[in-house]
């Protein structure tokens, strides 16, 4: 735990200024906690729980970014707490409990880098619950079938995936003990109701919290402009959670991403359901998405280990029912599969969305070397060392350059100079309402760059035009725009007298102001009438 924490103080620095867009929506919510702005706190899209770990930090650190870097921290400290609960509840050996303890840690140090996202504390809870649930004594034990339960509500709190998992996987276990006979079917149906109090209990209020603000009954908007991502052709979809359009926030908020409005989705949401056709649509997004589940779990196990252990371990050997009761990690399938159950209909493309299956992988891979070793005797078990040297380099292999890097300090161009940028602009007085020029690849548009320079100079940020036009630049209520210097655009921005070319205030020579990626220009009274 101490050599864990070292490393990701040192990642933590080297990192700081890593940030994404979703980081920025944590921490101006945080923001809204710790100032007690009711109106503006409550947001259906993001979960509260990495907010509220960041809100009391602000106060006792000198930026937003150095708080989410802490809180980003203790989860990771959860993520290995939660690997290690779960291989001790699937009861593995002692020396493979230390083994993939170690591993874990090397992933949540070279995660913690990247992903200032939830993924890494709603991992870490999902492992707590499960660990609890797989766990001998929950038949009997009350504390263990409640705590279960709570775990899963503030898995829920952390990220809205976690509701249809908790339920996914809590039926599933007790599925298992019934049919393994590990449980009497009445004392399984009874913690089964317990775990699912221990869930309303908190994950209750937030929902009434939601529903009231919403003005009807929600979980989350998250999974439905995920699924809208992935609809049939025929409709302009893009990246619906990003800022694509130009559209003002509502008042008092960053972007319009930190809640975002359904007005502007209803008519891209859909269901298989439907008619026939849009079922065949959705029958081919998740055959097309097994695929990418593979090659994202691919990245933490290159030898496909742990997935072949899973699949092989739950569903081939005899006697099954005696199997699955004897020995704990064939279980391991069940929180993978339901894990990857729940993205195949939706929007599928980011490694970090797989985290929740890692010790799950990792137990599988263990737990099968040691059954398929069980009947070589002697002081030595050669090889079952093999098979735990093998395994080892399967999941350490993926991080032997991404951890050195994240150690060393990732580069992230865009964020640097989106940083540089809002200094100069701060230093020269210049603010304002932003808004980009550019498509989502373009990297140094408006999205990405120009709502991290929004956040530093805390100015609202208008969105992002992807096929940008003078026209829609005023039309956008904006006072500045920020573009990339390449875009055919800036010439007609230097013929029209409204816009007013920031380069000989923010620059100290035309050559320095050249060389820079980016151009920012103020917009004059005419560009917003």
């Amino acid at each position: 735990m101490l050599c864990q924490i070292i490393l990701l103080v040192i990642v933590s620095w080297n990192n700081r200024r890593l940030v994404n867009p979703d980081t920025i929506s944590y921490m101006r919510i945080a923001s809204y906690y710790a100032r007690g702005q009711t109106d503006l706190m409550v947001s259906a899209y993001w979960g509260p729980m990495l907010s509220w770990l960041i809100a009391p930090l602000l106060g006792l650190v000198s930026e937003p970014v150095d708080a989410a870097r802490i809180a980003i921290g203790l989860s990771a400290v959860v993520f290995v707490l939660g690997c290690a609960s779960v291989f001790r509840s699937f009861e593995l050996r002692p020396s493979a409990v230390v083994l993939g303890t170690w591993i874990a840690v090397l992933a949540s140090v070279a995660w913690a880098a990247t992903t200032m996202t939830p993924d890494l504390l709603l991992s870490g809870l999902v492992f707590l619950a499960v660990s609890l649930m797989t766990a001998a004594r929950w038949p009997q034990s009350r504390h263990l079938q409640l705590g279960g339960g709570i775990l899963w509500g503030a898995a829920y709190l952390t990220k809205a995936v976690a509701f249809p998992i908790a339920f996914g996987v809590s039926i599933g276990i007790g599925a298992l003990r019934v049919l393994s006979r590990d449980g009497k079917p009445a004392a399984v149906l009874q913690g089964m109701g317990l775990t699912f109090l221990g869930f309303m209990l908190l994950a209750g209020p937030w929902v009434v919290t939601l529903s009231w603000k919403y003005q009807g009954l929600m979980v989350s908007t998250s999974a439905r402009i995920a699924h809208a991502m992935v609809g049939p052709p025929g409709v302009d979809r893009g990246m619906l959670a990003d800022p694509m359009i130009i559209h003002p926030p509502e008042p008092g908020r960053l972007w319009w991403g930190e809640d975002t409005p359904r007005h502007l989705y209803e008519d891209k949401y859909w269901s298989p359901f439907q008619n026939l056709a849009y079922a065949r649509h959705q029958v081919k997004v998740i055959l097309s998405h097994i695929k990418v589940a593979l090659r994202y779990l691919s990245t933490f196990d290159p030898l496909h280990v742990g997935i072949l252990a899973a699949l092989f371990g739950f569903f081939v050997h005899t006697p099954w029912r005696e199997n699955m009761r004897q020995e704990r990690w064939r279980w391991a399938g069940l929180p993978i599969a339901c894990v990857c159950g729940v993205y195949l209909p939706l929007y599928l493309y980011e490694e970090r969305y797989f985290y929740p299956t890692y010790p799950f992988l990792l137990a599988a891979g263990m737990g099968m070397v040691v059954w398929l070793t069980r009947g070589v005797h002697g002081r030595v078990n050669v090889p079952r060392l093999i098979g735990f040297g093998l395994l080892t380099l399967a999941f350490v292999y993926p991080f032997a350059t991404r951890l050195p890097q994240a150690l060393k300090g990732l580069k992230d161009v865009r964020t640097e100079y989106a940083h540089d940028l809002a200094t100069r602009l701060l230093a020269a007085d210049v603010s304002g309402p932003i808004v980009g020029a550019g498509g989502y690849d373009n990297l140094w548009g408006g999205y990405g760059a120009g709502l991290f320079i929004a956040f530093y100079i805390n100015q609202p940020y208008l969105g992002n035009e992807a096929s940008p036009t003078i026209e829609g630049f005023k039309k956008s209520n904006a006072t500045l725009v920020i573009v990339d210097r390449q875009l055919p655009v800036v010439d007609e921005l230097a013929r029209d007298a409204t816009f007013q070319d920031l380069d000989g205030i923010l620059f100290r020579t035309p050559m320095q102001a050249k060389e820079y990626p980016m151009k920012v220009y103020r917009i004059g009274a005419r560009g917003r009438e």
